[in-house]
């Protein structure tokens, strides 16, 4: 089946449109990756009201002289470096999975298909979507149809049918078919 003929009736925003959309501050959120730095980890896990509190009892403990009372400190140095450990290992896999996420999306403006960055997705645009393409925004089907992957979002495995007014979630997966959807 020709894409003309099956999204022939489907009209796109018009450049003025656009323009008085991203005016009004109605554009998709940065799609960007949003994780702590290495150095935000280290201090969030080492500056703890727990860390500081077992500090001066340590001190305490080897101002007294009994040292091997102090060894209670060798559990805080293990948990606190544990922590940081499994933060940066997250970390790095969120940041590794942000690399999944596209970072273009197929709109029709004024007629036209064209490519543009997420970030510059308006409410209302036509966002063209067809098989392994990840749903910009939260929109409604307005022509097509398709399955869709949730399985990221609900735990879901099973691929859901998709037809006109039917709901895409902001994050799935087009399996099968194309579509065009309203944000």
């Amino acid at each position: 089946m020709d894409m003309r003929d099956d999204f022939s009736r489907v009209r796109g925003l018009t450049s003025a449109e656009v323009a008085a959309r991203i005016d009004a501050g109605e554009v998709n959120a940065d799609a960007g990756t949003h994780t702590r730095s290495i150095g935000e980890i280290l201090f969030s896990n080492i500056c703890t009201l727990f860390n500081l509190v077992n500090v001066v009892l340590f001190v305490l403990v080897v101002l007294t002289g009994s040292y091997k009372n102090g060894l209670f400190m060798i559990i805080i140095v293990a948990n606190t470096a544990i922590g940081i450990v499994q933060e940066v290992r997250s970390k790095q896999v969120t940041d590794r999975l942000s690399i999944v996420a596209g970072t273009k999306a197929e709109v029709l403006r004024d007629n036209v298909r064209s490519e543009i960055p997420l970030d510059q997705v308006v409410r209302g645009d036509i966002v063209i979507l067809g098989r392994g393409d990840q749903i910009p925004a939260d929109s409604t089907i307005v022509a097509g149809s398709c399955r869709g992957d949730e399985s990221l979002l609900t735990g879901e495995s099973n691929l859901i049918a998709k037809n006109e007014d039917s709901p895409l979630m902001s994050g799935s997966f087009v399996n099968s078919g194309m579509v065009a959807a309203c944000r």
